[in-house]
C-alpha cells in the first residue's frame, strides 16, 4: 500500500468494509526449481459485524473485528485481532 493511500485510509477509516493484504509466504517445487507463492488473505465485515477498532502507530495497523457465525440456535459473536504491515495492505475497500 502506497503510503498517499495509507494517509487517505486513515482519515477515512470509519468507512473501511473489506481489507486484502498478503499472506506468510509458502515455497513448492515443480520440475526441480523451486518456486515462492504469496496467498492472498483479506478481513471483512457483513450484515451487522463491525470493526471495534483500527489504530495506526507508524506503519503498523491493529485492526479488532467482531465476527458472527450461526451455531445451532443462536447467533455466535467472536472479536478478531490482526497486526499488519502497510507493505503487506493490498487496498482496502470502503462502504
Amino acid at each position: 500500500m502506497t503510503k498517499k493511500f495509507w494517509a487517505n485510509w486513515q482519515s477515512r477509516r470509519g468507512e473501511t468494509q473489506t481489507i486484502w493484504y498478503d499472506g506468510k509466504p509458502w515455497s513448492y517445487y515443480r520440475n526441480g526449481k523451486e518456486y515462492i507463492q504469496k496467498s492472498r488473505n483479506y478481513i471483512t465485515i457483513n450484515g451487522s459485524e463491525r470493526f471495534l477498532e483500527i489504530n495506526f502507530d507508524k506503519d503498523i495497523v491493529k485492526i479488532k473485528i467482531e465476527k458472527h457465525y450461526m451455531t445451532m440456535n443462536r447467533i455466535h459473536k467472536e472479536n478478531h485481532t490482526y497486526e499488519l504491515k502497510r507493505t503487506d495492505i493490498v487496498t482496502v475497500i470502503f462502504k
